[in-house]
């Protein structure tokens, strides 16, 4: 009871956000439009927005997902990982990273972080890769970006470098 009553004193008083989102009134009506459409799933405005990032991108297509979690499981499924293949995970990142692996039935392979960008770091993949790697994780942590350059020059070209 003592324990829980010196964290309530120590809580804050003042909400500390995580992130905070910037919505300005462009977003709100367009918010607002899809509402009044009736469609709040795959819909016109999605189609039209996965167009309109495709010819940004200067790409054929592009999908959109729900999430991160069905984006890594996509990004995996189409790069050909499947049931007893490896893929390298940082050790520091969210389920997600490791489960979009496990659907498919491979191996998640824990990496070590490096200390200071709290991200991985050839060094640290390499130190895990086998030959059943098939595929590595960059998962950005905290506005700190993994090298992929150097992740990228450091893997072999079978192995599929995943960016989150």
């Amino acid at each position: 009871m003592e324990l829980e009553r010196e964290a309530v004193r120590m809580m804050r008083k003042d909400y500390l956000p995580f992130g905070k989102p910037n919505f300005g009134d462009e977003e709100i009506a367009a918010v607002t439009r899809v509402l009044r459409s009736g469609w709040v799933g795959m819909g016109p405005e999605t189609i039209a927005f996965e167009r309109e990032l495709a010819d940004y991108l200067g790409v054929p297509h592009v999908v959109t997902v729900n999430s991160c979690t069905s984006a890594l499981f996509l990004s995996l499924l189409v790069s050909g990982v499947k049931a007893g293949d490896e893929v390298i995970c940082p050790s520091l990142t969210w389920c997600s990273t490791a489960n979009a692996a496990l659907y498919l039935g491979a191996r998640p392979v824990f990496c070590d972080i490096d200390p200071d960008t709290l991200c991985l770091t050839a060094k640290h993949v390499l130190a895990r890769l086998t030959s059943k790697t098939m595929a590595v994780m960059a998962v950005h942590f905290g506005g700190l970006a993994v090298d992929v350059e150097a992740l990228r020059k450091a893997l072999p070209r079978n192995v599929v470098l995943i960016k989150a």
